[in-house]
């Protein structure tokens, strides 16, 4: 959710400044440092958060996110993968959160501008992490085998307790709610478990 208030976040002091070093190489692929501001602006934007003082550790963690998009899209292109167009749609839905959490009325070039970002880039970057959800998901939801005793474990000691109600759903009723967020967990450990290994079989270098 993006809820706290674009006016009161600082811009970021890296805004606006193109830095040409090269960060990393993934497989050859160079990242470049620019792309690291820009990611950290990415998340400072979407995460409704100030950029102002980010540390290394802020930096580093951009940089390895910046990796693993690296790695995934490079096993796309592997599996000629088909990406899509950016999505408007998204688009108009992040520009619409974004103002409306905004009391001040900025507008939302104004928005961009303090975050050193453009609209392309945010359209850009909603449309691979789309395609990023939709490759990951055909590659590894086949895998993702839940139980029943996992969903009604799941829906006793997580699912009821969270309700804090006297009469909370029959299980049957949200079986299939539980079942997906399992699936979803599954998928997401599988993830993480995949691009470890895809670091290890890569050659990355970081400058």
């Amino acid at each position: 959710m993006l809820t706290a208030a674009v006016a009161m976040l600082a811009v970021p002091a890296f805004a606006g400044e193109r830095l040409d070093g090269i960060a990393a190489t993934v497989n050859g692929h160079a990242i470049m440092q620019s792309e690291v501001q820009e990611e950290l602006a990415y998340e400072c934007l979407m995460g409704q958060q100030a950029c102002g003082s980010a540390g290394a550790a802020q930096r580093q963690a951009a940089l390895d996110h910046l990796i693993n998009q690296q790695l995934i899209a490079q096993q796309m292109q592997g599996k000629h993968f088909p990406r899509q167009a950016t999505s408007s749609l998204s688009l108009r839905d992040v520009r619409a959160q974004l103002i409306s959490a905004n009391p001040r009325e900025i507008g939302w070039r104004q928005v961009l501008e303090r975050y050193g970002l453009t609209e392309d880039i945010i359209a850009q970057r909603l449309a691979f992490e789309a395609d990023t959800l939709r490759f990951t998901d055909s590659r590894f939801r086949p895998a993702a085998r839940i139980s029943s005793e996992a969903i009604q474990r799941y829906y006793r000691e997580q699912f009821v307790p969270r309700l804090k109600t006297a009469a909370p759903p029959d299980l049957p009723v949200v079986e299939a709610q539980i079942r997906e967020v399992l699936i979803q967990q599954a998928i997401t450990e599988q993830v993480n478990a995949w691009l470890e290994l895809l670091r290890q079989h890569s050659r990355i270098e970081v400058r």
